[in-house]
């Protein structure tokens, strides 16, 4: 684990995140959804109103299941797979530039659709 899990490689993987991140509130803006995007390191995440969730009620009354749910197969069948439903994206040490395209490309198309 000392040989994998490196000052550099947690920095790759802070540079991936925000670089996700910022791409993902892009989109959002640029297709007026009323949409939160979090950041936290490595982790982006999205939730269905303009600010962040500070509550459990919050949450819920944020919560779409099946937007949740749309959202997991549109990015999978486009090849991006996210492990934990809603839970949103995550960096890993091997990830790419490469591989943070492919998600905004998928999440663009996504977000082109449900704005038009």
């Amino acid at each position: 684990m000392t040989e994998i899990l490196t000052p550099e490689a947690y920095a790759h993987t802070q540079r991936l995140g925000a670089r996700l991140a910022g791409g993902m509130r892009a989109t959002v803006d640029a297709h007026g959804l009323p949409w939160h995007i979090h950041h936290l390191g490595p982790r982006s995440g999205y939730t269905f109103q303009p600010t962040p969730i500070r509550n459990g009620a919050e949450g819920r009354a944020a919560a779409d299941e099946l937007l949740t749910r749309l959202i997991r197969v549109w990015l999978a069948n486009r090849g991006v797979w996210e492990a934990i439903v809603g839970a949103g994206p995550v960096c890993s040490v091997p990830a790419s530039d490469a591989d943070v395209d492919a998600y905004h490309d998928a999440w663009g198309s996504l977000l082109g659709a449900l704005a038009a």
